[in-house]
């Protein structure tokens, strides 16, 4: 029931129906909540209007404990409206503003002065927490949305809109991420004492799901700093005796605190600069790296059976051993990227006739005896049933049969049968699994999952000369070329294109269902196009391109067919076989494909860092 308007007395007009007349037990229930919401909203009201400056929002939590407290005592529903009335009418009698005293009252420069002091301290207090939190706002938001979904990240948006105005408010400045906010005016009275209490109970909260997102690293580090905080006392001395009850059972040794110290020691020791070029001083720094790891984690262990007398002998261990471990792996890490990365990027330069040119090969290890050879072996297509009466494959070319290859094999291929679409991986309404998203952008694909989940794809794009798209429904692979006009409106790949399409022509256009990539599509944007040794433009030699573009989409497509018949043949014989293994098993022959898509136009590829 909708909310009538207040009357004069400054309740609302009550219900009419049984909530209005019945005075026994169950009146309580049958009065709507709606009523008594009206009713709260005119008690804020009449309480804002005895505060200068105050609006009824601001009492509203105050009205809402005026109402109940009345709601409880009442017999009846006229018992409850006849006290609600008299309880106001008594408030607005009784009530006297407080003196105003002209020797006390701070005139406008004092209050300003007083405001300042206060957004200073805070500004002091909370500095670096809110602007950690505005300068990775996105980065977390994104990576929220990725695992778990838009309605969780806006959750923690909203959360983060409100910690960027605290920060304004108290008169923190960063053009690159606050420039878009400004302070409140005019302030409500008090407004800093509740913002001061907002920073006190909140700012942590936000601040470390915003870390756990961004940076795992500094998560774990201030995790352990805490952890070695809490564990003063009794409950480290607990750990100590479950530990060395543990590694007793175990036969470890258990170094004491002097050991420890000096393994801490050896852990924070320098590793010597490196000279430009010189190859064994970088030997040289990843051992030292290696032993530092080593030492760090030794202490680690070692600290855990120290109790109380750890805390006293080696402070802070736990950051410090952190710390350590993080600077040594990030080291070795980052000189191995370098190197990999700089050999990628200086030796291999895809063509679009590599799409073509380059044919991915997949060969089950089960159809191959251990002496064959590549050259003896032919693949067996599982979707090509067997013709005559011979079991073995070598009647499929008309050749004499091998003694070489196993008789077994096209039975083997014939009992895995045709895969033509997945049956869980990413079908409509199931979520991608997390490792999958992980190992996906490692091979620097990117999914696409329009809003009704129709048409899922994948998209590789091998430098700037074509695109490989992947389907699931059916499963299925299209090699098209990537457009190479440098005006903006006309250069966006296809699949971007399909990507912005409006609702009503998905929906309704195209009924759903993924429009189909024309073989032509961006080669009228190549000025020369390079096929069969000769080159031309998109008029002359265009038709060639596309025919080989489409044969190679069929290769491609035949290749991810047959990944998923080996690698899901005994998940989907099984009926035991749950949903999760199924989906692991179609990951698995997913990933597989990829790596061979990558390596066979990129063969120095390598895995990308998904973070």
């Amino acid at each position: 029931m909708a909310a009538l308007p207040p009357t004069k007395g400054g309740t609302t007009t009550p219900p009419t129906g049984s909530a209005s007349t019945t005075d026994g037990g169950d009146w309580k229930k049958s009065l709507s909540q709606s009523y008594r919401s009206a009713e709260v909203r005119a008690v804020a009201k009449v309480l804002a209007a005895l505060e200068p400056g105050a609006t009824s929002s601001s009492k509203l939590m105050l009205a809402m404990r005026f109402e109940e407290n009345i709601f409880d005592s009442a017999a009846s529903l006229a018992d409850y409206r006849k006290r609600l009335t008299k309880r106001l009418k008594k408030l607005q009698k009784s009530y006297k503003p407080p003196p105003v005293a002209a020797t006390t009252t701070p005139t406008s420069s004092t209050a300003n002065a007083a405001e300042l002091a206060v957004e200073a301290e805070l500004r002091e207090r909370f500095r670096d927490q809110l602007l950690f939190i505005a300068e990775h706002a996105k980065e977390a938001t994104d990576i929220l949305t990725e695992r778990q979904g838009p309605e969780k990240s806006h959750q923690l948006r909203q959360h983060i809109d409100n910690a960027e105005q605290w920060a304004v408010e108290i008169g923190i400045q960063s053009p690159q991420y606050l420039a878009h906010r400004s302070k409140r005016v005019p302030r409500e009275p008090n407004y800093l004492d509740r913002l001061r209490g907002h920073l006190e109970t909140r700012v942590d909260n936000i601040r470390s799901h915003v870390v756990k997102l961004t940076s795992p690293d500094l998560f774990l580090e201030e995790t352990l700093l805490k952890l070695e905080q809490d564990l003063d006392g009794p409950t480290h001395v607990l750990l100590a005796d479950v530990a060395k009850t543990l590694f007793g059972k175990a036969g470890l040794a258990v170094h004491p605190p002097d050991t420890v110290k000096t393994l801490l020691e050896r852990a924070m020791r320098p590793v010597p600069a490196l000279r430009a070029g010189y190859e064994p001083d970088v030997a040289a720094a990843f051992l030292a790296h290696i032993d530092k790891i080593r030492a760090a984690s030794q202490a680690l262990v070692s600290y855990i059976h120290l109790g109380e007398e750890g805390n006293l002998h080696v402070p802070a261990l736990l950051q410090k051993s952190h710390k350590v471990a993080v600077q040594g792996i990030g080291h070795i890490a980052e000189t191995f990227t370098g190197k990999n990365n700089g050999n990628v990027e200086e030796t291999v330069v895809v063509k679009l006739e590599d799409a073509w040119n380059k044919v991915i090969e997949y060969i089950d290890p089960s159809e191959r005896s251990s002496t064959a050879t590549v050259e003896d072996s032919i693949d067996v297509d599982v979707s090509i049933p067997p013709t005559g009466s011979s079991d073995t494959v070598d009647d499929l070319s008309g050749a004499e049969p091998s003694p070489k290859r196993l008789k077994t094999n096209h039975n083997t291929a014939r009992r895995k049968g045709i895969v033509i679409r997945t049956k869980v991986l990413l079908t409509p309404g199931r979520k991608a699994p997390f490792n999958l998203l992980q190992a996906l952008r490692s091979k620097q694909a990117q999914l696409i999952r329009p809003k009704n989940d129709v048409g899922t794809r994948l998209i590789l794009k091998f430098g700037d000369a074509f695109e490989m798209i992947i389907y699931f429904i059916p499963l299925l692979v299209i090699l098209r070329a990537l457009p190479q006009n440098d005006d903006t409106r006309t250069s966006s790949t296809h699949s971007q294109l399909l990507t912005d399409e409006s609702e009503f022509c998905t929906g309704v256009v195209n009924g759903s269902l993924p429009t189909w990539i024309p073989s032509q599509y961006g080669l009228n944007t190549h000025k020369e196009i390079s096929v069969l040794g000769m080159k031309g433009s998109h008029s002359t030699v265009g038709r060639i391109v596309s025919e080989k573009l489409q044969h190679s989409s069929s290769l491609a497509t035949r290749v991810l067919r047959r990944c998923f018949a080996d690698m899901t043949y005994k998940a989907y014989s099984n009926p035991s076989c749950s949903d999760f293994e199924v989906e692991i098993s179609e990951a698995t022959a997913l990933l597989t494909f990829l790596q061979l898509a990558r390596t066979t136009f990129i063969p120095n590829w390598q895995d990308v860092d998904p973070s």
